[in-house]
């Protein structure tokens, strides 16, 4: 699987979100929307190897302390939750 962002980010627009991609014999399958984030502008997906069930991800969240933050959400992807990553 990969997790990637997609979107459209121009002077009058910034709509990206997170997907996901699965690989098989026959080559990648179609992208799936992620539920994840909390704004029409989610970037950066990365992981820890020390914690593989987490997706970190930047986004511009209500009452974030900055323009974008970085957040968590466990997955797979539930109902879209998020929380501010631990400093």
């Amino acid at each position: 699987m990969i997790i990637f962002s997609s979107g459209t980010m121009s002077d009058a627009a910034a709509e990206v979100r997170l997907y996901a991609a699965t690989r098989s014999d026959d080559g990648w399958g179609p992208r799936t929307a992620l539920d994840i984030g909390c704004s029409d502008f989610v970037i950066g997906a990365a992981f820890d190897r020390r914690d593989p069930g987490r997706l970190y991800y930047v986004a511009n969240c209500p009452g974030g302390p900055g323009r974008m933050d970085i957040h968590s959400a466990v997955l797979p992807a539930g109902e879209g939750s998020s929380s501010p990553a631990a400093p």
